[in-house]
């Protein structure tokens, strides 16, 4: 037999056991049997394991690491003689497969309970906050009036230990704490299952990997429980607060006694110290940090947990009794609830205790992971040095130069005494991968292709993190807009019943100035952080990063990748983690900046020379002339136009957030004013907090229903396309040598693609542009893109 099949892009499908079917999924890719060696270290693909590969791909089971998405499939059948597979094989991969199916069962199940447990807290909130500040209108209305004390007392009461019932409930379960448990099994099963996937791809699997892989699910199960049962569901409120833990324990190894033997296994005295550098940085800086802000959160949660039943009690103990000061009670006490309730479970602080622990929970888990290779005592069972400390970098959103930088300038203070400044992670989100087994050492050849594997599952774990973080700001913008909304009319509704009756003025008139207040304060910091802004740069991440993650897998899938390749997807990664920040402190892109600039998410470009004229490699003089027009049209109408517009939407982002806080504090002024000095300045107050209220609802619902942060960021997004459109062609255009440009023709039809135009139609605007800056050197009214 004179070929081999690459199996990544291939299928294996066998109905019958003596045969295996090979079913083709992109092109046939021909390389000489010879290239391939049996003997080497389980990293070079042998005909033994090629059937392995086929069949995880055959089951589909999620996304595994096989090359260009395909399209249509189109079967060809080959026959493969079953010698080549041994029983022994057959039951491991067997095992696998099972694992690989009850993982995918997993996800399922996790992100239903996710989504159950999400619409218990967005329900439950609106609910719960809509009876309080009913009640709390009842109980201040009542002592207006004899006509219908009793009714509205009774009725009050009812609500109030209605409410009191339900937040127990609520606060016990903390519904966001259990929903980003959801979010985070889901994406450490997604990791375990790539993972699971690229162990059967590259083949030489062994029993040891199904009991690695059972073990990993059973702790995951563990640390991720389904049930709400008392013995089962994690504690909400412990008395302290440890990382969270979600792989196997590690069994202790022994120290090494030899010295290092340089370049061992990639290895070597430097590397040993840098990454024992590392493990000092993240225990007294990184995990510290999240374990310090994980005890916060808790506290507080603890403090507002107690506080809302405890309020809604007094409240109902206050209605029943009924009178002008039981009334007082009741309607401070519930507006305050509500006020308590919106905080707790609109401001989802138990998801964020939840995620503070799981940051803690990743530099743990690289702390042992770091610890495990370094206790190693036989260097050749150790992971790859070189790969260590790329999937370190990664893992910390650094290049290796700022690595290596980082445990330079750490050495230094520390032998100083100074305390370290600086953290080991600029990512400062939790990138986490689940411990792999050590890895035996493998040829330059195949390392190249196991960096590229492991930025691929750097950028999958990404998508997923962006995924979730873009969920939990959705979910605060929808949260907190209700919660707002819901305050701030029940408020202007308590400004305007108070002038029925002046007896009932007072415990109205606080009700109103509270709720106004609590309103105020919880605007200020919604317009701060801008909630659907956050939400939608996290959307562009996602969709990012997959593009990534598709261009490295047609890299591994086309073959023969290059350090090159694993550099340039490092700077994307990298330059994408700059452009799309995780954590809201510190690094948080500005939501009103001075001026509006494109966003930019890709590595700075290298400038080149100017070609001269000619052919080679798919460009002429034609397609050369044909690109500069594009990129004229790009820079003066698309481009030009969102930033046009990107500017638009930050004014009135930037009006709308200062009116609706000056708008509720007006209104807790006006309320706060009520029934002091004359009856016409009396009466302007109640004008000033009913009107006040109603207008800020409104506002709020304009700003942050309307999305237009939302707005603002996609069109300083769509900018950014552009200007990257023309960065890209313009780098192609400079190159002097036509052989290292992309191909002409691919690289027209990929232009055509990302303008939304067929190839005729993008060189009819060139010539239409030609044409129209020859008659009156203005630039033609149509825009490039017939995309967006």
């Amino acid at each position: 037999m004179a070929t081999s099949l690459q199996a990544s892009g291939y299928l294996f499908s066998s109905p019958n056991p003596s045969k295996l079917c090979l079913i083709r999924a992109g092109k046939l890719t021909k390389a000489s049997l010879n290239n391939v060696d049996p003997t080497s270290q389980g990293r070079n693909l042998s005909l033994r394991n090629l059937s392995s590969r086929g069949l995880v791909e055959e089951l589909d089971l999620g996304k595994s690491y096989r090359g260009l998405p395909s399209g249509i499939i189109h079967k060809h059948v080959v026959s493969v003689d079953n010698t080549i597979n041994s029983s022994s094989d057959s039951l491991v991969i067997e095992k696998l497969y099972a694992i690989l199916e009850e993982i995918s069962d997993r996800i399922e199940m996790h992100n239903n309970i996710k989504e159950q447990r999400e619409n218990w807290n967005s329900l439950l909130l609106t609910s719960i906050n809509s009876i309080t500040l009913t009640a709390a209108i009842m109980s201040g209305i009542s002592s207006t009036t004899t006509a219908a004390v009793g009714g509205l007392n009774f009725s009050s009461t009812l609500l109030y230990l209605a409410a009191t019932g339900l937040l127990i409930m609520m606060n016990k379960l903390q519904p966001s704490q259990l929903v980003e448990e959801q979010r985070n099994a889901v994406r450490l099963f997604k990791q375990l299952q790539n993972q699971i996937q690229r162990i059967i791809n590259i083949g030489n699997f062994t029993d040891q990997d199904v009991i690695e892989a059972m073990e990993k699910v059973l702790a995951l199960d563990k640390a991720f429980p389904l049930p709400l049962l008392g013995g089962v569901m994690l504690e909400k409120f412990p008395a302290d607060v440890q990382p969270a833990v979600w792989w196997p324990q590690q069994l202790p190894r022994q120290p090494k006694e030899s010295a290092l033997e340089m370049g061992k296994n990639g290895w070597n005295e430097k590397l040993e110290k840098q990454m024992n550098e590392i493990v000092k940085i993240i225990k007294r800086k990184d995990k510290s940090e999240y374990l310090n802000l994980g005890r916060k959160a808790l506290k507080m949660n603890k403090i507002l947990a107690v506080s809302g039943p405890l309020l809604t009690g007094l409240a109902a103990i206050s209605s029943a009794h009924g009178g002008s000061m039981a009334a007082m009670i009741g309607v401070v006490a519930g507006s305050l609830a509500s006020v308590v309730n919106a905080f707790e479970h609109g401001g989802q602080i138990g998801m964020i205790f939840e995620m503070y622990r799981n940051n803690a929970g990743f530099f743990k888990l690289m702390e042992e992971t770091i610890e495990s290779n370094l206790m190693e005592r036989d260097f050749e069972r150790r992971e790859n040095g070189e790969l260590v400390e790329m999937k370190v970098a990664l893992q910390l959103g650094r290049s290796l130069s700022e690595l290596r930088n980082l445990t330079s300038s750490s050495s230094f203070k520390l032998n100083q005494g100074d305390d370290m400044d600086e953290f080991a992670s600029k990512f400062t989100g939790f990138p986490s991968s689940i411990i792999e087994k050590h890895a035996i050492s493998i040829d330059e050849n195949s390392l190249v292709k196991e960096k590229l594997y492991e930025i691929l599952e750097a950028v999958s774990d990404r998508v997923e993190m962006h995924k979730n973080i873009g969920e939990q700001r959705d979910n605060w913008n929808s949260l907190l807009l209700n919660s707002i909304n819901t305050i701030t009319l029940a408020a202007a509704t308590m400004s305007a019943t108070s002038l029925v009756d002046d007896s009932s003025l007072s415990s109205l008139k606080w009700g109103s100035t509270l709720l106004y207040l609590a309103a105020t304060g919880m605007l200020i910091i919604m317009n701060k952080i801008q909630p659907s802004q956050l939400v939608e740069e996290q959307r562009n991440a996602t969709r990012l990063f997959k593009q990534l993650e598709n261009q490295i897998q047609r890299i591994i899938g086309i073959g023969n990748p290059k350090e090159s390749d694993v550099m340039e997807a490092m700077e994307k990664v990298l330059a994408l983690d700059k452009a799309y920040p995780l954590p809201l402190l510190g690094v948080m892109l500005e939501k009103f900046p001075s001026s509006v600039e494109p966003a930019v998410w890709w590595p700075k470009q290298q400038r080149r020379q100017v070609v001269k004229d000619g052919n080679g490699n798919g460009w002429n003089w034609k397609l050369e002339k044909e690109m500069k027009k594009v990129v004229d049209v790009l820079r003066k109408r698309d481009k030009a136009e969102y930033m046009r517009l990107g500017e638009k939407a930050l004014k009135l982002n930037k009006f709308l957030a200062i009116s609706g806080p000056l708008l509720t504090g007006m209104a807790a002024v006006g309320s706060a004013l009520m029934g002091s000095g004359s009856e016409h300045g009396g009466s302007w107050a109640a004008m000033l907090g009913i009107v006040g209220g109603a207008l800020a609802s409104v506002v709020n619902t304009i700003e942050h229903g309307g999305q237009v942060g939302m707005v603002f960021e996609m069109y300083r997004g769509n900018a950014g396309f552009f200007k990257l459109m023309e960065e890209s062609i313009e780098s192609n255009l400079m190159e002097k040598d036509l052989e290292r440009r992309e191909n002409g023709e691919l690289f027209e039809m990929k232009v055509a693609l990302q303008l939304g135009r067929s190839l005729s139609e993008l060189r009819n605007l060139a010539s239409d542009h030609s044409s129209s800056s020859h008659q009156d050197d203005d630039i033609s009214q149509e825009f490039a893109s017939k995309l967006f």
